[in-house]
């Protein structure tokens, strides 16, 4: 009989116990609101009017490094997000040229989101214009690069057109290496420098020049199973005029237009006088 008056005791417990695990797992979500900090940050920029893709994603890089100065590793609870809202963007705004910080969102998370609005305050660039030159090279080679280089107006186009006159110095550097990879995929045998006047209709002036290593000497060998020997070298000191114009041409060019090439000189060869009637 004893045994069956402790029931009543343990009957009494049980609902002890779950009512304690039940307060615990009610108040622990709380906590971890409270405690949770912020790990990480990122940034959304929107322009009044379209901002060219290359100096945007600059611009949220700085947003993010400002926002992740402010409050990465703190507590989100800790967070007034208008007050960061309005540090942020009054920091921001002192880096910006031509563009006006026009409002700031903050929103705490453990990734924490910036998105930040922008207006130009400047006219802005709406059409580019390259001028392009090729450094040392004759007439042939530089028809050959030129057409290496028909879509660098793209290049130039997508990392200034939108962007206010007086904030090229945001495209820059990311232009720069645009065009280094452009030039790396189509003419990799020359490097570029380049100008640009800023204006609403900005022109640039693009000059490439020849990589190392070049063309320093060339032996010319002619033979014909249908031309007298004779006939060939009447024409020799032509031909060697128009192969030494590979002189100073990167080797690596001359390698990969080596087709067009052999029929440039074909076609030379084919309409000098003393060899047009044979």
């Amino acid at each position: 009989m004893r045994q069956g008056r402790s029931l009543p005791g343990g009957s009494i417990l049980l609902p002890l116990v779950f009512l304690a695990f039940f307060a615990v797992g009610f108040v622990s979500p709380v906590n971890a609101a409270e405690t949770s900090r912020v790990e990480e940050t990122a940034a959304i920029v929107v322009g009044d009017q379209p901002i060219p893709p290359i100096v945007r994603a600059r611009m949220e890089r700085t947003v993010a490094a400002i926002a992740a100065e402010r409050m990465e590793g703190r507590c989100m609870a800790d967070i007034a997000a208008g007050e960061e809202a309005e540090i942020i963007g009054a920091v921001f705004d002192r880096l910006l040229v031509g563009y006006a910080v026009t409002g700031v969102t903050v929103t705490p998370a453990v990734r924490t989101m910036v998105e930040i609005h922008l207006a130009p305050w400047a006219d802005t660039i709406q059409q580019v214009t390259v001028e392009e030159q090729v450094e040392g090279m004759p007439p042939a080679i530089e028809t050959l690069v030129r057409s290496d280089l028909a879509g660098a107006e793209q290049v130039f186009s997508d990392a200034l057109v939108g962007l206010p006159v007086a904030a090229t110095d945001w495209a820059s550097g990311a232009l720069k290496r645009q065009l280094a990879a452009y030039m790396e995929e189509h003419l990799p045998e020359f490097r570029a420098d380049y100008d640009v006047d800023v204006a609403p209709t900005a022109t640039v002036r693009l000059t490439v020049y020849p990589r190392l290593p070049v063309v320093r000497t060339v032996d010319l060998s002619m033979r014909s199973d249908t031309v007298p020997n004779a006939a060939l070298l009447s024409q020799r000191t032509a031909m060697e005029a128009e192969v030494n114009r590979l002189v100073g041409v990167p080797v690596p060019f001359v390698a990969r237009h080596r087709a067009a090439l052999e029929e440039h000189l074909g076609t030379q060869l084919d309409a000098m006088p003393a060899l047009r009637s044979l």
